[in-house]
């Protein structure tokens, strides 16, 4: 049976989770629909939760790009960099994607239409 102090540490962690899990749903919707506003504005908790669970690389890099994007960067490369974070192969609407993922689609996509065609390290077309 659990104690109260057992108890009391899963009624925290419960409330704690359902109090995340909207941050990450918000998350979530604005990338998937291009809102690069709303993900920076999300960034700011996220660098807090990530600092708190030991993930401090993480932490540091979103807060060093939050500062070069704004004390840095001259506004043209401002608006470059945020207008292509987040891209949309399909172009259908919430279909966007970060760019690191369509570059792992493509990769995937060159490793399976290529493995089969090497012979010997060559490529035979």
């Amino acid at each position: 049976m659990n104690t109260s102090a057992e108890q009391d540490t899963q009624l925290e962690n419960v409330l704690l989770q359902n109090q995340y899990l909207p941050l990450y749903e918000e998350l979530s919707f604005m990338m998937n629909y291009g809102d690069i506003g709303g993900v920076e504005v999300v960034f700011l908790p996220w660098i807090r939760l990530f600092r708190a669970c030991g993930k401090h690389k993480y932490a540091t890099c979103m807060t060093q790009l939050l500062h070069d994007l704004y004390s840095v960067y001259p506004e043209g490369l401002r608006k470059t960099i945020r207008m292509n974070i987040l891209v949309n192969p399909s172009g259908k609407p919430g279909r966007f994607r970060g760019v690191d993922w369509v570059i792992e689609v493509l990769n995937l996509y060159i490793k399976v239409r290529y493995s089969s065609a090497v012979t010997c390290g060559h490529f035979s077309y």
